[in-house]
């Protein structure tokens, strides 16, 4: 099947057909996404629940996924908006840990970008797009500059070269491997002007009224980098000095420019569409699964809906606190032993880094007491050690201390191994395990597993 067959390519049509797009289009108000990565499961909601609502903007921008937002809306294809964020097919990962461990990145942005329209699983409407009328404008950080570099619908002649401009808007540095554009890389949009709010590509196209469509709560503010950010920080941008420089500063000036914005709603130049609060996180694969997708509430009510379901996600948010509920990102990898890892590229404080988990379980550590110095500031170290040299193992690594610590259970495989690490904080225990292997299935050791 031809590519002007499935959709994805044409050439832009006169006449009529732009009849359809013109119609109650707003002129002088822009829309504007602000970027997050699998945060945009979320706001794609919003984008919609305007397209249901038959609500069009004639100027249309953003970055990272706010970018993807961009050229999904101004398509008007409202499975697409709604899937490309929550749902890939089953024999297609969209990332995780063995995906950056074999130095592809921890998502897997060439099936997520090109793959997905090639196999045709989530095609792309560039005939509407092109028909559409609006302007569109997409950010990206060109890494050996430093310059903020401004993709239009005049560097997207053609479907491939869109998917690339959205790409590079996209491409969190370490997370996603790079795809450079004629021979210049470039790195997240969030990196650069604005510091990851692109209002002022709409300004700058000459718009004084704005719908923003933010993935942070109100009052949110960026933290400075930590020492240990700021080391990893110096590491990763030892050869990329822009790069190091964008990612010192962003905290700052990603809270000067909502500050900003707020002087702007105040005045009444700028609506501000923001959730109560925000239950996806920007590397939260659990948002995409393959079979039915599991779409956050907002994509699938109309405007007229949105303050009902607001207060219904207000007043969960207020359960969720009576109940001392809380959010801990949890890491689970099998290192097939610490020490080799430590000596890998990238190596295990690099990636431990990287992850930025609250709580890191690791097996198979094959080490002894006090046969490594591992430095993990701010994170307390359980180890539950195999009385066999160089064999199984097993850790936990928490910001927060554990109120109990259980590394016996009463069976032999399991305590002279060190294969269990159980750790109680308040309100939760965490049970790290590291199963014996079940090749032999009449195997003592695997009844063990079992019991």
């Amino acid at each position: 099947m031809s590519d002007e067959a499935k959709g994805l390519v044409s050439e832009p049509r006169d006449g009529s057909a732009f009849n359809v797009f013109t119609d109650g289009m707003i002129h002088d108000c822009a829309l504007v996404f602000e970027g997050g990565g699998y945060r945009g499961a979320y706001t794609a909601g919003i984008a919609n629940a305007l397209l249901e609502n038959h609500i069009y903007f004639d100027f249309v921008c953003g970055l990272s996924a706010g970018a993807s937002h961009t050229v999904n809306y101004v398509s008007r294809d409202r499975r697409r908006v709604e899937q490309a964020f929550l749902a890939t097919p089953g024999n297609e990962g969209v990332g995780g840990l063995g995906f950056f461990l074999r130095g592809k990145g921890y998502f897997n942005a060439d099936y997520l970008y090109e793959g997905c329209v090639e196999d045709g699983y989530l095609p792309f409407n560039f005939r509407a797009f092109s028909d559409n009328p609006a302007k569109i404008a997409i950010q990206a950080f060109e890494r050996d500059t430093g310059r903020t570099v401004t993709f239009t619908k005049d560097d997207m002649p053609d479907v491939w070269s869109l998917i690339r401009c959205v790409r590079a808007s996209s491409t969190l540095p370490i997370m996603m491997k790079p795809e450079p554009i004629d021979g210049r890389t470039f790195l997240d949009g969030g990196l650069g002007k604005g510091a990851g709010i692109p209002l002022h590509m709409a300004e700058e196209a000459g718009y004084k009224k704005f719908f923003f469509v933010a993935t942070r709560p109100a009052g949110y503010r960026k933290q400075p980098p930590t020492d240990r950010e700021r080391k990893v920080i110096a590491r990763l941008g030892k050869s990329h000095p822009y790069l190091r420089n964008a990612l010192l500063t962003r905290w700052e000036r990603y809270n000067a420019e909502l500050d900003r914005l707020g002087r702007m709603e105040r005045a009444g130049d700028l609506l501000w569409v923001r959730p109560d609060f925000m239950p996806v996180s920007s590397t939260n694969l659990d948002t995409v699964e393959p079979g039915p997708a599991r779409a956050p509430t907002l994509a699938r009510v109309p405007v007229r809906q949105l303050d009902r379901n607001d207060r219904q996600r207000h007043l969960g948010g207020i359960m969720a606190d009576a109940l001392g509920a809380r959010e801990v990102k949890l890491v689970s990898w099998n290192v097939n032993g610490l020490r080799a890892t430590l000596r890998k590229d990238p190596d295990f404080k690099s990636i431990f880094a990287t992850l930025d988990a609250d709580v890191f379980a690791i097996q198979e550590t094959k080490l002894q007491e006090g046969q490594v110095d591992l430095e993990l500031p701010g994170y307390h170290q359980t180890w539950s050690h195999a009385e066999r040299k160089g064999y199984s193992g097993t850790a936990v690594f928490s910001r927060e201390k554990p109120t109990h610590v259980v590394r016996q259970i009463g069976c032999d495989v399991a305590d002279d191994e060190g294969r269990v690490c159980a750790l109680e904080f308040p309100g939760y225990w965490l049970v790290n395990v590291y199963t014996p292997n079940s090749k032999d299935r009449k195997s003592t050791r695997l009844n063990s597993s079992h019991r």
